[in-house]
């Protein structure tokens, strides 16, 4: 099976990457183009000789920054899986998405930009059956990063404070801790 790996520079796709070093790997330059011109899927496919029914896209694109631009983040957390979910039931590729587990909590997601835009896409995923049954959605806790922990997140924002000698506030707001 070809394996297409959206996304290149991330943790999950760099691990997606390692794990497997003959698969495809597509930038956000191109891919982020597909929606907007729905052929360029099967172009990209055409030109590589790739059978739809004979591949999986793993979409490791997504924007985890609750300050990045929100409408770039709802479109490419939100708009490009739920476009690519709709093709891989049209032309019959397999689709591995990954999403949070607070996608079962939508009170808490709504309140955060980036688990917003990730719950936009929950929603649809769940409510048509037959992107279920054709596709995969993976709900993680937490993707620290290892060696590249991002200063937005939580452990980013602990490891800053003890990196600059300053006292480490936690933001307002509901949150669930384990």
């Amino acid at each position: 099976m070809d394996k297409i790996i959206l996304g290149v520079k991330g943790n999950l796709a760099t691990t997606l990457n390692n794990y497997y070093p003959n698969s495809i790997k597509v930038t956000r330059s191109e891919f982020i183009q597909w929606p907007k011109n729905p052929n360029q899927l099967e172009d990209f496919l055409s030109k590589l000789a790739i059978q739809p029914r004979n591949c999986i896209i793993f979409n490791c694109a997504g924007i985890t920054d609750t300050g990045a631009d929100l409408e770039e983040m709802k479109f490419v957390n939100s708009s490009i899986p739920i476009f690519l979910a709709e093709k891989s039931v049209e032309i019959g590729f397999k689709l591995a998405t990954f999403g949070t587990v607070m996608e079962h909590f939508p009170k808490y997601s709504k309140g955060n930009r980036y688990l917003n835009s990730k719950l936009a896409y929950f929603e649809e995923y769940t409510s048509r059956e037959d992107w279920m049954r054709q596709n995969i959605h993976f709900q993680m806790h937490t993707l620290y990063g290892g060696s590249h922990v991002k200063p937005e997140m939580f452990l980013g924002q602990i490891f800053e404070a003890i990196n600059s000698q300053k006292s480490f506030n936690m933001s307002g707001g509901d949150q669930i801790r384990e």
